[in-house]
């Protein structure tokens, strides 16, 4: 049975509450009694393993759209969907919503986990929400399943876990039937504040959840010191599109045209660092070309790749001739905003210094002379 995603609304819940061939009745009362069960003989009885089923992968073998409306447009190119928002969010009659549509049902038992791999364009990160429905027209709404996206050009992995997902609480109390999915969507901005901008997905992808869980161990970090110098040049210095690295002197040069609104950035990786006992980084710095403050961001990132995002740190840069320090203070902050975890700030492995972010488009050039952990 074909399922597409409704808006909450009186109407909804109806039309939702008559597609299920098997209900609760909610009786004056209060209490729940049992409804009459249509079977369908031809209706399968179990879906196919959504783990192994293309080896996992939602988008081969499979159509994704979307409803048509003022609120969401879809695009694909070179193998990337590109959602356009136009204004979504709470309060909206067309919410932003894209599908795709399994006939013969997917069997999402088993800890499974969906992993994509998203970025998002526009003035603040968008939360995507991940839907199931099963072949009932029940829609596993009792547990909710959001990331936010982050603003950027780079995508980020994200995991959407199902255990204990699969019931529906609206419009009716349901068990969702976990063995015969049929319908899933991803919704931009549920019942947020309004949202206008893009989310690019380049993976949609079933997997095991213990992928999400396991984390690497290992000896604690050094303690604190000098991360680098450029006594031995820049290798291992990465920027996003629109900056460009070279060594002047002894120093990193960072030329950047037009940064800032689409979060890009420098990042290196180095030997572990226990940021714990050493919990602030310092900047050796200076600029020029531009009158404007310039203003960094940096993120420390551990050992499994989670990062300081859930409270930022952002420091400005004058204009100045002269080298300045800038202190990252991180007590207290080490913690992901999503997937909400917290960070391993014994075990940094990565610094990744955001340019001018979310703030105004940004042309000039940085030098950093010295990165260092300090107390």
């Amino acid at each position: 049975m074909k399922t597409r995603y409704i808006a909450v609304s009186l109407l909804a819940s109806s039309l939702l509450f008559s597609q299920c061939n098997s209900f609760q009745q909610i009786t004056l009362n209060g209490e729940v009694g049992d409804g009459v069960e249509v079977v369908d003989a031809n209706a399968p009885t179990k879906g196919k393993s959504a783990l192994t089923y293309n080896n996992g992968n939602l988008r081969k073998n499979s159509t994704w759209k979307v409803e048509e409306n003022e609120s969401i447009s879809l695009q694909e190119e070179n193998g990337v969907f590109q959602l356009r928002a136009k204004g979504t969010g709470i309060g909206e009659d067309n919410p932003a919503v894209m599908y795709a549509d399994f006939p013969e049902g997917l069997d999402m038992r088993g800890g499974l986990a969906v992993r994509i791999k998203a970025r998002s364009e526009g003035d603040v990160p968008p939360n995507l929400t991940f839907r199931m429905t099963d072949i009932d027209g029940n829609v596993a709404n009792g547990k909710t399943l959001k990331a936010k996206v982050a603003v950027g050009d780079e995508f980020v992995t994200y995991y959407y876990e199902l255990d204990g997902s699969f019931t529906q609480v609206f419009p009716t109390i349901e068990e969702v039937k976990s063995h015969l999915i049929t319908n899933l969507a991803f919704v931009i901005n549920e019942q947020d504040d309004l949202y206008q901008g893009s989310i690019f997905i380049d993976e949609i992808k079933v997997v095991m959840a213990t992928e999400v869980i396991t984390m690497k161990s290992g000896p604690v970090g050094k303690n604190g010191g000098v991360i680098t110098n450029f006594s031995e040049g820049i290798k291992g210095w990465e920027a996003s599109k629109g900056v460009t690295l070279s060594q002047e002197g002894s120093a990193l040069k960072v030329a950047m045209e037009n940064v800032g609104t689409k979060y890009q950035n420098i990042s290196y990786e180095f030997e572990s660092v226990n940021f714990k006992t050493n919990p602030k980084l310092k900047l050796r710095v200076r600029k020029k070309g531009n009158e404007l403050p310039l203003f960094l961001r940096t993120d420390l990132c551990d050992i499994n790749g989670s990062r300081t995002s859930y409270r930022p740190v952002i420091r400005k840069v004058a204009e100045s001739v002269e080298t300045v320090d800038l202190i990252f203070d991180y007590t207290g902050r080490f913690s992901q905003s999503y997937p909400e975890r917290e960070v391993d700030g014994s075990r940094i492995e990565k610094i990744i210094i955001y340019l001018n972010p979310a703030y105004y488009l940004y042309t000039g050039t940085l030098y950093i002379e010295s990165v260092e952990a300090i107390k």
